[in-house]
């Protein structure tokens, strides 16, 4: 052999801490408010937590949609163009225009780079709505 030795805690195996986040649906909420009145969305029927990172715990913040939510500098396209988004939570459908090509709308639409370019405009959160154009009609789309 190579003369590889296991540098495990149990020869080639190690022992990895994993972190796990849940969200605790009964003992959370969440509302939209408009002009004082607070309308009660339905966890898991009509909005879902996700658990990729930790919400926060409440947000008071206007919001704005913003398209698709991308800036595109290689086809002159940017959704926040003429937009204030400092301090606002930024609605925004998933995917990207039609007319993209598909390399840059992947590298676009990745989580990190969509963040950077909503952080870069003002942005503190966003709310994904999914792009009724990939939804199955019969109710079984992206959430």
């Amino acid at each position: 052999m190579l003369g590889v030795e296991p540098a495990g805690s149990d020869g080639f195996y190690q022992s990895v801490k994993l972190r796990t986040l849940e969200i605790d649906e009964p003992r959370c909420q969440l509302s939209l408010v408009l002009d004082g009145q607070a309308q009660k969305l339905n966890l898991g029927e009509q909005a879902f937590f996700s658990t990729r990172f930790p919400p926060a715990p409440k947000v008071d913040a206007a919001l704005v949609f913003v398209g698709y939510g991308l800036n595109i500098p290689e086809k002159n396209y940017n959704d926040f163009a003429g937009l204030d988004l400092k301090n606002k939570v930024a609605v925004i459908l998933t995917g990207s225009p039609a007319d993209v090509p598909s390399a840059l709308s992947a590298h676009y639409q990745s989580r990190a780079e969509r963040w950077k370019a909503l952080k870069a405009a003002g942005a503190i959160g966003v709310i994904q709505i999914p792009n009724p154009a990939s939804m199955d009609l019969r109710g079984r789309g992206c959430r």
